[in-house]
């Protein structure tokens, strides 16, 4: 963060003072990473790549908990009894048709899958949701 006596290269090479007494640092965030998924036909999605920076591997079970914009997903417990899917050998688990339904998906249509690997959780939405919602709060 900035101090107030720091000041910013401007426009023509002049400073910009900054009173950054105004400003309140940024919340920590976890290691936080987004890719667009395309699920196949069959719904599978895939991205080996995030799941094992979240430590979903081979055989591994991930629940699903429903959250305001689309599904919440973490590792599920061996209890678990909820809705889940399982990591299959090649990196991929099917979208349930409980989460499929909720999010009016289509077939083939892409996802936003949002990864906190600090907490090992993942959001899964819409990019048509996304947009609404960005388009509610202008």
């Amino acid at each position: 963060m900035f101090q107030t006596t720091d000041s910013l290269p401007g426009f023509l090479k002049d400073q910009l003072s900054l009173p950054t007494e105004l400003f309140t640092p940024a919340p920590e965030l976890g290691v936080v990473t987004g890719t667009v998924v395309r699920p196949d036909t069959s719904w599978r999605i895939r991205d080996s790549e995030v799941f094992t920076a979240l430590g979903w591997t081979s055989g591994a079970t991930v629940a699903f908990k429903h959250c305001a914009n689309g599904y919440r997903l973490r590792l599920a417990p061996p209890s678990h009894s909820g809705l889940s899917a399982r990591v299959d050998t090649r990196s991929r688990f099917v979208l349930p048709r409980t989460a499929r339904d909720f999010l009016h998906a289509a077939p083939c249509e892409p996802l936003l899958l949002v990864a906190d690997t600090t907490t090992g959780e993942a959001t899964i939405t819409t990019l048509s949701t996304i947009y609404l919602t960005l388009k509610d709060a202008s």
